[in-house]
């Protein structure tokens, strides 16, 4: 089997729910490198400072983070693992425009790599110095560019997939994060839901 492995924005721990990741698919943005850091400029500035290799140092010198700057960190990280015995590649999805990893050991392609055991260790030594930072900040740099609230941007994509009712409050939005939407006004039965 292949065990996949996402690129995700964990460096501002802005990851939600895989429910809400399912029913928001279709909304975030698919703007160009923003010319500026803009309300990115703190995230940009901590980035630089905790830089770990040369690589990083250069892609945030200008402050952006390009899209070519973030398929190089990609295909950095895919040579680090293949280098390190794991069968890696990244394929882009097109649904986000973002690269999500399919990893397989080279000696056994049917063995199952499952997160935290044999390729954990690697493929975050293989984050550091690559993706851990220029991924992270290029994929929120694109999917929020002007840096809005998280459940305002959630609560307004629900809204208009006509998953939840306008009234619905990012408030109550982000009450409901961690809980279930049962008794709320999601409607989970929606096709458009998943």
């Amino acid at each position: 089997m292949v065990r996949l492995h996402l690129i995700r924005p964990t460096l501002f721990g802005c990851l939600l729910p895989v429910v809400f990741i399912a029913a928001a698919s279709g909304c975030s943005s698919s703007a160009e490198t923003p010319k500026n850091p803009g309300p990115y400029a703190q995230e940009i500035r901590d980035a630089q400072a905790s830089a770990t290799s040369d690589f990083e140092k250069d892609v945030l010198t200008d402050g952006v983070v390009s899209r070519s700057e973030y398929e190089e960190a990609v295909k950095r990280q895919v040579a680090c693992m293949n280098a390190r015995g794991f069968d890696t590649t990244a394929e882009l999805q097109a649904s986000t425009g973002f690269y999500q990893f399919r990893t397989t050991e080279q000696d056994d392609p049917a063995t199952e790599i499952v997160e935290g055991e044999d390729s954990g260790a690697p493929m975050i030594s293989c984050q550091a110095g690559n993706t851990q930072l220029v991924a992270a900040l290029y994929t929120e740099m694109m999917r929020n560019p002007a840096k809005i609230d998280e459940s305002e941007l959630l609560r307004a994509c629900l809204v208009r997939r006509g998953l939840i009712d306008k009234t619905m409050t990012a408030e109550q939005v982000r009450e409901n994060e961690s809980k279930t939407w049962e008794g709320t006004s999601m409607n989970t039965e929606d096709p458009g839901f998943f």
